[in-house]
């Protein structure tokens, strides 16, 4: 019993280890998923930023070849009646024919009047044609540009914008032997400008939804929507993704510029590289430094008129890497939670266990003293009887009530124990069959009745007689109640009164009995109620103290009475005295015999 002593304290202490643990555990599982949910977001941002100027550059390359073409220029002996064809010829060759929509030369005839012609692919020729609205803006330009020419002010000379967000369009001028660049004077060398198109239902039917396969169609980059907008209107997007939402895509997890003047830079290279080789006879103007400047001169890339915004589906990158760290956390706290309540129910176990082995002690004390008790009676009037001591009759007959008695006092706790061994087993069966009310409460108070007259205790028994049999193992239902009756008289008190009481309560369809015993002694404290069914639970009040006992009398009424179908119930009023009650089904109309474990 020493090792049951000590296993509790040993695992109570186990688990007060456990529980610092699981707090550092806990704090070092905040910060290193905090760290991951960092790195990843990082990480988030790098594909994502990475996809993005792939989309962008690849999108620019293509408008790149566009403009490799328009802005070759024709050899010297090429005549002078088919200045688009051979551009044309070569958007074909190259692939990138499907970009432009409709393709139109611009000539100045006279100062701020600029004639257009459009191309037409079958004919081979260039048709007049009034300026359509769409490149109204481009005309005025042009406008402006023809004056400049003529006015030969500096200060007024100007090239306009090669690339036109808003039709979309590519302009680039054209001349014999080159581009005219924004540095060189007017002359005779100007001859018009080309105007390419774009076509945006097949930007956005074919080569966006392209472009975001290649890009945005595998792993966690399929987790954004993607839109292309103008810069100056992004609550309208020429491009949506299948699954973006309505609203405007002003900004995002990645924005990229798209149309800016990398085209030219993309167009060169393609020249240099032969990626798309030109037709035979064009050469590249495209290296002069206008066009890698912007036109300008000055810095690297303007921004695009048309942007790429990338947006989560979750809101946004930032909102998508919270959700997935606090689900982390969630996860992570759930299982130490689940950890947390297994070193709870570890310590309440261990509580309990300890609980019950100090049980299991006082149960072998007490019982050592229960048996020492009798056998020792036992003995010494044997002894006595043996040796002569005893002659009379009289002191004989004591003699013999004194050892049986004793003898069945040992039966009876010999008996309690087999019983109890009985029930945690499982083996133990009852036969349940009909019995009279009245004689399971006489034979439990004949039982009882030289304990209830050597304290003294005046027994009131009232059990009518045309109570209705009860479903029961006469044996064990009587040792339930003689179990009842005993702790009736070890706790009764100074009163010295008991009674028995029998009585038919409702139950639905099939009424049950119930026998209640009765004190009038120190009562059952709140707090012990709970308990007092436990094996070898004792009350811990004063009159327990000073009583003998093995603390197995209650516990195996409850499981008796359970295996009966009824209930067992203790009441206690403030000022004193208890009532247990036990509640059994009453039986059948026939009386058959029944057998349950």
């Amino acid at each position: 019993m020493a090792l049951s002593s000590r296993s509790p304290r040993v695992s109570l202490a186990a688990a007060g280890v456990l529980v610092i643990l699981l707090a550092v555990l806990a704090s070092l599982q905040y910060r290193w998923l905090g760290q991951v949910a960092q790195a990843e977001r990082d990480r988030a941002r790098a594909r994502l930023a990475a996809a993005a100027s792939g989309f962008a550059a690849d999108f620019d390359g293509e408008i790149g070849h566009v403009a490799a073409c328009l802005g070759s220029s024709p050899a010297t002996d090429e005549p002078e009646s088919e200045p688009v064809g051979p551009r044309y010829d070569c958007l074909v060759r190259s692939g990138v024919q499907p970009l432009v929509a409709d393709l139109y030369r611009a000539e100045g005839k006279s100062p701020g009047e600029v004639a257009l012609s459009r191309f037409d692919p079958a004919s081979r020729a260039l048709v007049p044609v009034p300026w359509p609205a769409p490149l109204e803006a481009i005309h005025i330009r042009l406008q402006d540009e023809t004056e400049a020419d003529v006015s030969g002010f500096e200060r007024r000379r100007r090239f306009p914008d090669p690339i036109d967000g808003s039709v979309p369009a590519l302009v680039l001028p054209e001349r014999r032997g080159g581009f005219i660049g924004p540095g060189e004077g007017p002359g005779p060398s100007r001859r018009g400008f080309l105007i390419g198109r774009l076509d945006v239902g097949y930007l956005a039917g074919t080569l966006f939804p392209d472009l975001e396969r290649r890009y945005f169609g595998h792993g966690s980059l399929q987790d954004y929507e993607l839109a292309v907008v103008r810069r100056t209107d992004p609550a309208h997007p020429l491009y949506a993704s299948e699954r973006a939402n309505a609203a405007p895509f002003r900004s995002g997890d990645a924005v990229a510029d798209l149309l800016t003047f990398r085209i030219f830079e993309e167009a060169r290279r393609s020249e240099m590289g032969n990626r798309r080789p030109p037709p035979s006879g064009f050469r590249g103007p495209l290296s002069h430094p206008s066009w890698r400047l912007g036109g300008s001169g000055g810095g690297r890339f303007s921004p695009g008129p048309w942007r790429l915004v990338a947006v989560h589906r979750g809101g946004s990158l930032d909102a998508a890497v919270a959700r997935t760290r606090r689900r982390n956390l969630a996860v992570g706290f759930g299982i130490l939670a689940v950890l947390a309540g297994s070193v709870a129910m570890l310590a309440v176990s261990a509580r309990r266990a300890q609980r019950l082995a100090r049980q299991q002690i006082d149960f072998v004390a007490a019982m050592s003293h229960e048996l020492h008790t009798p056998l020792t009676a036992i003995r010494s009037a044997g002894q006595n009887l043996a040796d002569g001591v005893v002659a009379e009759s009289g002191q004989v007959r004591r003699y013999g009530s004194l050892i049986e008695s004793e003898g069945r006092r040992l039966s009876e706790m010999v008996t309690r124990v087999l019983d109890f061994a009985g029930i945690q087993s499982g083996l133990r069966a009852y036969r349940l069959r009909a019995v009279p009310v009245a004689r399971i409460v006489d034979s439990a108070l004949s039982n009882s009745r030289l304990a209830a007259e050597q304290k003294g205790i005046y027994v009131e028994r009232d059990v009518p007689p045309d109570l209705p049999p009860v479903l029961a193992d006469e044996d064990a239902i009587g040792r339930a109640l003689q179990n009842l009756i005993d702790n009736a008289i070890k706790y009764g008190g100074d009163e010295r009164w008991m009674r028995v009481r029998a009585r038919v309560v409702p139950n639905g369809s099939r009424p049950e009995i119930a026998i209640s015993v009765e004190d009038r002694g120190p009562g059952v404290r709140q707090s012990e109620r709970r308990h007092i069914f436990e094996p070898f639970y004792r009350g811990e009040s004063p009159p327990a103290e000073g009583v003998a006992g093995s603390g197995l009398g209650l516990a195996l009424v409850r499981p008796i009475v359970e295996a009966h179908g009824g209930t067992v119930t203790v009441e206690s009023n403030d000022g004193g005295g208890a009532r247990f009650t036990i509640r059994i089904p009453t039986a059948p109309g026939g009386g058959e015999e029944a057998r349950v474990s």
